[in-house]
């Protein structure tokens, strides 16, 4: 037992020293790298104590197990034959590539919940816009920047919202709003998103304007009462031919000048919510331009950068790209995809190590059985067949635990989200797949060892 311990130390000490190689590496791979407090007493004596636990179980069991043989069983050999349905060994294995089973699912799920989110239609050209923040004397001086912007060349349109950015928020919500034909009920449950703008929002945006026009409060003062609407507002309120209609917000007339597509403004895992665009001058923080398609971006993010610091010369440009903040919305999703995918590897490693150490083990204790299969007439390919098939036994009783267990989790982390991939009985085939395949494999050579070996030295002492 003492040379356990002394044995679990030592791989303890190296696990510590291969985390500590290790980290960075696995860190490069993570958005959120992980921090681990190595100056915190805690972490060692929770670590040393686990790693005594681990010794001293590891001594203690084959301790009790040798104990426990009978002399006249260990001289006949009949010692070495595991009793029961299962032995420790097999249970072991079993458990094994159920986990393993488990993340591939998981890891499966995941990737294809990203692809989806990420396939959805965003609704707006995110690919050619900049934003700015209107910050120090650009509010003020937001009109003459904006031309000059377009006059040079560097951007076809230019907008003002609230908020920093289009893609991270999602709007602030409002409520208090009645309209010709709406119910109680509606008027009570209603709530719309809320935006501000200035002009040219749909423009820059690059939306699709289905009914009506833009907002222009630039250059058409009486726009102040005026807002846009999305498709999902026009549903909610259930009204025909929007465009000119009256909806009151408390007791103030706002006038619908046109209806737009709807477009993502939160997560791209839920649904698009009522949406009203106001129209504001005034505590809008938010440039938004629309670059020259055709244009290098090096040399447009330079001649913004010239002209930002002309008409603000004491902030230092700051910018973002929608396209890339939009894609941040997948980050935490990705991330889990990645350490499900880590832990899935590292589990079908430990779950390989385990059934070759049982595959070398049954094919040890069955080979005078192996001997005279083969004097009888056997094949090395029955042979490998029969020793193959107790292990594809393993696996399958693993996928059976695993199952019922990753369809629920899977299914209660996808309810999360309003939009959501189905899952499917072929995902868990195709783990139970890899995972037989995988085992298959991690046999095969010892199964194939046993199968050739010589009949006469197996049984030579009989």
């Amino acid at each position: 037992m003492f040379e356990s311990i002394l044995l679990a130390l030592s791989a303890g000490l190296v696990a510590i020293a291969l985390t500590i190689v290790f980290l960075p590496i696995f860190n490069s791979i993570l958005d959120k790298p992980l921090q681990v407090a190595w100056t915190n007493p805690l972490i060692w004596i929770t670590g040393l104590s686990f790693i005594l636990l681990t010794g001293f179980l590891a001594g203690v069991y084959p301790a009790f197990v040798l104990s426990s043989f009978k002399p006249i069983k260990v001289l006949k050999g009949d010692a070495l034959r595991p009793k029961g349905l299962f032995n420790l060994r097999e249970s072991l294995v079993v458990i094994q590539f159920a986990i393993a089973i488990f993340l591939i699912v998981a890891t499966m799920v995941i990737r294809m919940q990203i692809k989806f989110g990420g396939e959805r239609t965003v609704g707006y050209e995110s690919s050619q816009l900049i934003e700015v923040p209107a910050e120090g004397d650009l509010e003020k001086n937001f009109e003459s920047f904006k031309n000059e912007l377009v006059s040079q060349g560097y951007a076809e349109s230019v907008a003002r919202t609230v908020g920093w950015t289009i893609a991270e928020r999602s709007g602030s919500a409002g409520g208090n709003f009645s309209w010709e034909g709406a119910t109680p009920d509606q008027v009570s449950n209603s709530f719309f998103g809320l935006i501000s703008t200035e002009s040219d929002f749909v423009k820059t945006l690059g939306l699709d304007l289905i009914a009506g026009r833009d907002i222009d409060y630039a250059r058409i003062k009486a726009d102040s009462a005026s807002i846009l609407i999305n498709e999902s507002a026009v549903k909610q309120m259930g009204i025909k031919d929007p465009v000119g209609k009256i909806i009151k917000w408390g007791d103030d007339p706002l006038t619908i000048v046109g209806v737009i597509s709807d477009y993502i403004l939160g997560s791209p895992y839920e649904e698009v919510q009522p949406l009203m665009v106001l129209a504001r001058d005034k505590y809008l923080y938010n440039i938004v331009i629309r670059t020259k398609a055709k244009a290098s971006m090096s040399e447009t993010v330079a001649g913004i950068e010239k002209i930002t610091k002309k008409f603000n010369p004491s902030y230092p440009f700051y910018y973002k790209f929608v396209d890339q903040q939009f894609a941040k919305k997948f980050n935490d999703e990705e991330q889990m995809g990645r350490l499900a995918f880590i832990f899935s590897l590292l589990a079908i490693f430990i779950s390989c190590l385990g059934l070759f150490g049982l595959a070398s083990y049954i094919a040890e204790t069955r080979v005078k059985e192996i001997g005279i299969r083969k004097v009888l007439g056997a094949s090395v390919a029955g042979i490998c067949a029969m020793l193959s098939k107790e292990f594809v036994k393993l696996v399958i009783i693993g996928l059976l635990i695993a199952s019922p267990i990753a369809w629920i989790s899977m299914n209660k982390w996808l309810d999360g989200f309003t939009y959501h991939i189905e899952l499917q009985w072929w995902m868990l085939a195709v783990a139970g797949g890899v995972a037989i395949l995988i085992a298959l494999v991690t046999v095969s050579s010892q199964s194939i060892k046993a199968a050739w070996r010589n009949p006469v030295d197996s049984l030579k002492n009989e």
